[in-house]
């Protein structure tokens, strides 16, 4: 349940965090017209993001891909969180600190989730496959989870 638990939480946290910086991001140039504020941060959060993708396997190795995704999830909340400021100070560093985590943060995803994904199933099919085991229609708990399929070889 271990897994359960992880794939949920991480999929309900990059739900509600791409919902609101998604949001942000697509009223940018209305929210911040002032000195033209909105579009340079989206320059420089794009600009980075570009370049983020050529050092994220060092950030990922270095930080492992769990604790990037928190990292980056993070600076890209300070992001939102500094478009509430009146001045607008902080927009432009902010946004230019997500993009540079851009790329770290969507590299880890196929290395994190998918394993997160596999484990949560079979924890739940494994107390089935339990009782189908004490019952006597299978010998081991990796014959009761074998899904019948159209690549299975007939004994």
């Amino acid at each position: 349940m271990n897994a359960l638990k992880n794939l949920l939480i991480l999929g309900a946290s990059v739900m509600c965090w791409l919902t609101a910086f998604n949001s942000v991001q697509s009223l940018q140039s209305s929210l911040n017209h002032r000195r033209t504020l909105g579009v340079a941060s989206l320059a420089g959060l794009y600009a980075a993001a570009v370049v983020s993708c050529f050092y994220s396997p060092v950030v990922i190795r270095r930080l492992s891909a769990k604790w990037t995704i928190v990292a980056a999830l993070g600076v890209h909340l300070s992001y939102v969180a500094a478009n509430f400021d009146e001045s607008g100070t902080a927009l432009v560093p902010t946004a230019v600190a997500a993009g540079a985590l851009t790329g770290p943060l969507w590299s880890p995803c196929p290395f994190h989730l998918p394993p997160q994904g596999i484990k949560a199933p079979f924890a739940m099919h494994l107390g089935h496959s339990k009782r189908l085991v004490q019952q006597g229609r299978f010998r081991n708990h990796e014959e009761a989870y074998r899904l019948p399929g159209a690549f299975e070889e007939s004994n």
